[in-house]
């Protein structure tokens, strides 16, 4: 026998040995393949979702985001696109939460016993490094949307201003900003020449507040530590928990978050803040019953960089998601 016949069989025995331990170590084979940047197959594990932290002491608060004794969870989808399905120990389901690539849970959907939507939170989150790196670029191309399972049946949405300030600006600064938000979604004004506003939904401002957000009856806009709301707040620039009873939005709040390093900016962009209509913008759409969408040049994309102002107007997946809803 030859040297190389020697040395393929030397090969093919070692081969043999690799396989017949992975099979004993995993239980059996691997995963299926699945699609890699090279045109290959390969699966990458889904990771477990990230826990989330309990919700704060506030009217109307869910329940925490995690498995009740004798309940269960699941994480389904692929890619970006995941869903945490979270059931009570009797087999309905608890909550439903859209979770990112590090299992991040972005949003959440809270329903009763019979199936019925009680509760829907969503937010916005900063992306790192600026929109390269991220962030939404809204403009007028993908018609991607993604309804919340809610609408309101009354408009106009009559809201109010919380009481505490946003930091380094006026109090009528911040709010023409936040009115001019709300505006967009008034007029459906978009990136998109093509689409004419035939949505009825509409936002009224009706003056000032003393209270903070929780179930009590008011629409409410604030400034405040976002944190303290827990749950898939944490971590947010803006959330907004909405209330709702038989599919039908009874109450809608929305939380700023005062204490964000770099602030806020409502006129010429400055360099490490947020651009607060764009905020509100999107925060206003989880508000109308939208949920978050991957394609960047939406408004409902879930991220929002430095400095960014294209989502002072929607993308074309919200302009055309209001007026078939509304």
């Amino acid at each position: 026998m030859n040297r190389r016949a020697v040395a393929v069989g030397a090969a093919i025995v070692v081969a043999l040995v690799v396989l017949v331990v992975a099979l004993t170590r995993g239980g059996g084979p691997g995963p299926s393949p699945g699609p890699t940047t090279a045109g290959t197959t390969a699966t990458t594990p889904t990771p477990a979702p990230v826990p989330v932290p309990g919700w704060g002491d506030f009217p109307g608060a869910p329940p925490d985001l995690r498995t009740p004794p004798g309940g269960s969870q699941s994480l389904t989808g692929s890619g970006g696109a995941r869903v945490l399905t979270i059931r009570r120990a009797d087999g309905t389901v608890l909550a439903r939460a859209g979770v990112d690539r590090a299992g991040n849970a972005l949003d959440a959907r809270y329903f009763d016993r019979r199936g019925s939507l009680t509760v829907a939170v969503g937010g916005v989150r900063v992306s790192r490094g600026g929109a390269a790196a991220g962030g939404a670029r809204v403009r007028c191309a993908s018609s991607a949307r993604h309804d919340s399972g809610f609408r309101w049946t009354r408009f106009p949405i009559r809201w109010r201003l919380g009481s505490r300030r946003a930091p380094g600006m006026t109090a009528a600064r911040a709010l023409a900003a936040l009115r001019r938000a709300r505006g967009t979604w008034n007029a459906t004004r978009s990136h998109c020449r093509d689409i004419a506003d035939r949505s009825r939904a509409r936002f009224a401002f009706v003056g000032p507040s003393a209270r903070a957000t929780g179930r009590d009856g008011v629409n409410l806009v604030e400034f405040g530590d976002v944190n303290a709301l827990g749950g898939v707040c944490v971590g947010t620039a803006a959330c907004t928990i909405t209330f709702i009873s038989g599919g039908r939005a009874v109450e809608s709040d929305t939380r700023i978050d005062r204490g964000r390093p770099g602030g806020f900016f409502t006129g010429r962009a400055r360099r490490g803040a947020l651009d607060l209509q764009s905020v509100l913008v999107h925060e206003s759409g989880h508000t109308l019953g939208f949920d978050h969408v991957l394609a960047r040049s939406v408004v409902m994309f879930p991220a929002i960089a430095a400095g960014a102002t294209g989502g002072r107007l929607l993308g074309r997946g919200d302009a055309l998601g209001s007026n078939r809803k509304y």
